[in-house]
């Protein structure tokens, strides 16, 4: 009996819903009920690396950043399209750029900025952004370019009595100051 077939049959049918998810929030843009139910499953789904790649093999990081800039207003849209970022940024460093590629730290930073209350969306944006902000120049560069440093700040002012919120803020700081003296000043 083939043990690997059942894991082989699963992986497949994971990639094939991932695929349907995205497919559904590429037809129904407008629709928030629809792109807040996609992000939260790609949510879930991209804690695997597996998953991750799918997602960013179907183009799902630039459907999930035009979902957020399509319904700004919706807090758990933004939630889960935050955490579908951290955890597709963690994975590889092409991912890192893929996110570059389609503007997602202004989405994050934009989320951060519009729901300053919602401490979820701020854990998981200030967790995306640690991650994109390691050895990513083009994301360092685009969390000054969007007004990153005086979002984060006031974000670590609401939330300084928030361990994970200011540990991952000040993850973002150290490595935004990694190895560039100017940075290094500017973040002080």
């Amino acid at each position: 009996e083939d043990v690997a077939a059942p894991a082989t049959s699963r992986s497949a049918n994971i990639t094939k819903n991932i695929d349907n998810v995205i497919g559904s929030m590429r037809k129904d843009r407008k629709n928030g009920s629809t792109q807040r139910s996609g992000c939260q499953t790609l949510a879930k789904l991209a804690v695997y690396a597996k998953n991750a790649a799918s997602i960013v093999g179907a183009d799902g990081v630039a459907t999930v950043v035009r979902a957020m800039a399509s319904h700004p207003d919706d807090p758990l849209l933004q939630e889960a399209a935050c955490s579908v970022l951290w955890n597709v940024a963690r994975r590889s460093e092409a991912n890192k750029e893929t996110i570059a590629d389609t503007q997602g730290v202004a989405a994050i930073l934009t989320a951060m900025d519009n729901h300053p209350k919602e401490r979820v969306i701020q854990e998981n944006a200030a967790g995306a952004l640690w991650n994109l902000a390691c050895r990513s120049e083009r994301n360092k560069s685009a969390i000054y370019e969007y007004s990153g440093l005086r979002i984060l700040v006031e974000i670590m002012t609401i939330y300084n009595n928030v361990a994970g919120i200011c540990e991952h803020i000040s993850g973002v700081f150290w490595n935004l100051s990694w190895q560039n003296e100017p940075r290094r000043i500017a973040v002080r």
